[in-house]
């Protein structure tokens, strides 16, 4: 997720606010949104941005006035992918005379879509007030859409005012948790074999097309399993069956790591956050920030392969950050890989602003496909480094795939697939086994994204819910377990706001692992605030990197990710959390004796 910036050898990745995620995103709210700026054109004067004239904005902010000639534009622009998942653009609209708009969007090609009148999509006029404009979008195809244009066609200049602009999701945003929750069926089976209300019968539901869950989340609990059309999610008593893990000549690092995950999932979460990806900023920041504010550092430290592949490409110091956090800490780490083409591409992992095509990129031959080879051979590199450093990793490549807005997943499932068997085959042929492969689908998961469960060893979704909502995502969690038969863990690739653990419990969608994305996310109370961290935080059901060190140096391997150093000197087996460990370790006596004599 995110955008780079470059700055010389710095760079940011800025966290994407695209609707499929969140369900508003504001364009112009008495300022500019941030990622906003101007690419108007035949403008008659400069336009003025938090303008405080008349006439006054009915909510009392500053509005945007600029006058407009004929067939010019008012041209607001954003690459950010905010309009990825809009199905309205809502408005507040005043002018000096009534006037004649066109709204329209355009992509990064200059294609435009249709055209929609402001006279057919706004209140009553009255010249110098505002009236409430809604324009349609869900007829636009998603994709690269990065302006929103205001085009005057009247043959005279006209005065705009424009007030509360925003794009808008119509659907009940999927982070909303379905009245359903934390209540199940008496059999606890997660699907009911009922129609939503007596009026309407399941063939019809089914012929309306309603049946898709990620388009229409409020027909969750409604799997309508006499339609043959909703998948069946897997009942929540249905038994886990972790499978072996797919690289069969792991090396007993990554297996002692993929046995501690595998042992823990569905007993406690692990708590992870994303290290921040700006080279001028402190890179452990987030963690510091944390352990400060909450008593615990978190396990799981999201890394990214990006600065070691594309251009410019450089050395960012993850690698020796990644042997210090595993190595030191006895703390877990996780890769990704926003995958930067080159610059005769335009280097960047966005759909929107490369060439690079994954169609040819999989195919023998292909210019692509050999610059493809070799930006892979180049984090094959890296994971060798890691390798002979004896340090185990989660490698999340090609993610948010169903997202569409990674080039990687632009041209639908069917290269990604490939693309994703092309990665496997090199680093199988490399003879790399230090790898625990992660697979991500954005939001809702999606089957024909989903590699298999031969090519996979955890799944995960990334959700960004709105700001301050804690949700746990019970429905993916369940969706994924469908999926995958109950076979593999189950984890959060990203998330915004902090999971609720208490929802989790509750519902038994019980993560392996959250992953809090960085900079804001974590910093300004904004997304999160202070008290929901130290909540989660300090949960029993979380394991923070504390308690795994305690675990490291209880010696009981699994559930401890690596083997005790006898050189160390106990440290963090002490107080609360020895308490805390012994509990843990009582409760799963019987399964550590079974997996001693390894019939786990």
């Amino acid at each position: 997720m995110g955008k780079p910036l470059f700055a010389g050898a710095s760079a940011v990745l800025l966290a994407s606010s695209a609707l499929a995620q969140l369900s508003d995103v504001v364009v112009y709210d008495g300022a500019l949104a941030k990622g906003w700026d101007e690419w108007s054109w035949s403008l008659e004067g400069s336009t003025v941005y938090n303008y405080a004239g008349a006439p006054a904005a009915p909510n009392g902010k500053p509005v945007i006035k600029t006058s407009v000639t004929q067939w010019g534009a008012l041209s607001l622009h954003s690459n950010n992918n905010d309009f990825y998942g809009a199905k309205t653009l809502v408005l507040l609209l005043a002018a000096d005379s009534k006037p004649n708009f066109n709204i329209f969007l355009q992509d990064a090609a200059n294609a435009n879509s249709a055209a929609q009148s402001t006279s057919g999509n706004c209140e009553a006029w009255a010249a110098g007030a505002y009236a409430k404009c809604t324009f349609d979008l869900s007829g636009i195809p998603d994709g690269t859409w990065n302006r929103v244009n205001f085009q005057n066609t009247d043959a005279a200049t006209n005065t705009l005012y424009l007030s509360d602009v925003k794009l808008s999701a119509t659907e009940k945003p999927p982070y909303v948790v379905p009245d359903s929750y934390p209540t199940y069926p008496a059999n606890e089976q997660w699907c009911q074999d009922l129609a939503p209300s007596a009026d309407y019968t399941c063939e019809q539901q089914a012929g309306w097309g309603k049946c898709n869950l990620t388009e229409n989340p409020w027909m969750n609990g409604y799997c309508q399993v006499t339609c043959n059309a909703c998948p069946q999610y897997a009942p929540r008593s249905q038994p886990w069956k972790l499978s072996a893990p797919y690289d069969k000549k792991l090396n007993k690092a990554a297996k002692t790591l993929y046995d501690s995950l595998k042992f823990s999932f569905n007993r406690k979460v692990l708590s992870g956050q994303a290290e921040t990806a700006d080279t001028s900023q402190d890179r452990d920041g987030e963690f510091k920030f944390i352990a400060n504010l909450t008593g615990a550092t978190p396990a799981v430290r999201l890394m990214d392969f990006i600065f070691y592949v594309g251009e410019p490409a450089f050395e960012d110091g993850s690698i020796a950050r990644a042997i210090d956090w595993y190595q030191n800490k006895s703390g877990i780490v996780q890769y990704q890989w926003h995958w930067r083409p080159r610059a005769e591409y335009g280097s960047s992992f966005y759909a929107a602003e490369t060439t690079f095509d994954i169609t040819k990129a999989v195919v023998k031959g292909t210019k692509e496909y050999n610059h493809t080879i070799e930006d892979i051979a180049g984090v094959i590199a890296k994971a060798k480094l890691l390798e002979k450093a004896g340090v185990p990793f989660i490698f999340r490549p090609l993610h948010e795939p169903n997202g569409g807005w990674f080039w990687w997943g632009s041209k639908g499932a069917a290269p990604y697939l490939k693309m994703w068997d092309l990665i496997q085959s090199e680093f199988t042929k490399a003879k790399v086994h230090n790898v625990i492969w992660l697979h991500n689908f954005a939001g809702a998961p999606v089957p024909e994204w989903y590699p298999g469960n031969n090519k996979v060893d955890i799944v995960s979704v990334d959700r960004y819910s709105a700001p301050g909502v804690y949700d746990a995502y019970p429905s993916d969690f369940y969706r994924l377990k469908y999926i995958t038969g109950g076979t593999k863990i189950q984890v959060f690739g990203e998330n915004g706001p902090v999971p609720d653990i208490k929802l989790m419990v509750e519902t038994g969608a019980l993560w392996g692992y959250f992953a809090t994305w960085n900079g804001d996310f974590i910093y300004g109370q904004k997304q999160n605030s202070e008290k929901e961290l130290i909540r989660q935080y300090q949960h029993d059901k979380v394991f923070n990197l504390e308690d795994i060190q305690a675990l490291v140096e209880a010696g009981v391997c699994p559930p401890a990710p690596k083997p005790r150093d006898p050189k160390k000197k106990i440290k963090y087996l002490l107080g609360k959390r020895l308490k805390k460990i012994t509990e843990y370790l009582k409760e799963v006596a019987k399964d550590l004796v079974k997996y001693l004599a390894g019939k786990f």
